[in-house]
């Protein structure tokens, strides 16, 4: 099941953590979308992070949504982490079409995004951490700092070229509620 929470691309405005920290990808731009153009990091909720292309034309949707964000917020050191086998837990989606950096982590859309091809995970895993900045609000947010890396992925597509991604490691804010 994949969910997706529409209301939260880019960063926590709170985030000490904006810039990307991506590794080497084997995808060949003559066969697929270009991942190196995936430089803005974002996230929200609990807990979804994201990589998106600066024109809004792909974007890489990574979810876990076992309250990692509030487990980190409520565990003594501020941290929590975990290793997820990509094919039977988490999320993660490669989405390439118009605007569609748009889409994630975002209450406020135009009607202009169309998501023209989309990817979703075959294999893979996915190791993911979270240090809680040590706040909490009473409406459910659990601010804090996540990331995440992508190890051995194979992303599929009906409409395109399997996409294989050997590692990526990107951090983002995370924990807040878009809107």
């Amino acid at each position: 099941m994949t969910l997706l929470l529409i209301g939260c691309i880019g960063t926590n405005p709170d985030s000490s953590i904006d810039s990307p920290t991506d590794s080497p990808v084997d995808s060949d731009p003559g066969e697929g979308p270009d991942l190196s153009t995936l430089t803005r990091n974002g996230g929200c909720s609990d807990l979804v992070l994201t990589q998106g292309s600066e024109d809004d034309s792909l974007i890489l949707i990574f979810a876990y949504t076992e309250g990692l964000a509030q487990q980190a917020f409520e565990a003594e050191d501020k941290t929590a982490s975990a290793t997820l086998d990509l094919a039977s837990e988490g999320s993660l989606e490669l989405w390439q079409g118009n605007r569609v950096t748009a889409i994630v982590c975002n209450d406020a859309l135009d009607g202009s995004e169309v998501v023209e091809t989309a990817w979703t995970v075959a294999s893979g895993t996915a190791a993911i951490s979270v240090v809680s900045d040590g706040t909490s609000e009473p409406w459910g947010e659990y601010p804090g700092d996540a990331t995440v890396t992508l190890t051995d992925v194979v992303l599929e597509s009906p409409d395109a070229p399997d996409i294989s991604i050997p590692s990526r490691t990107w951090s983002a804010g995370v924990g807040w509620l878009p809107g």
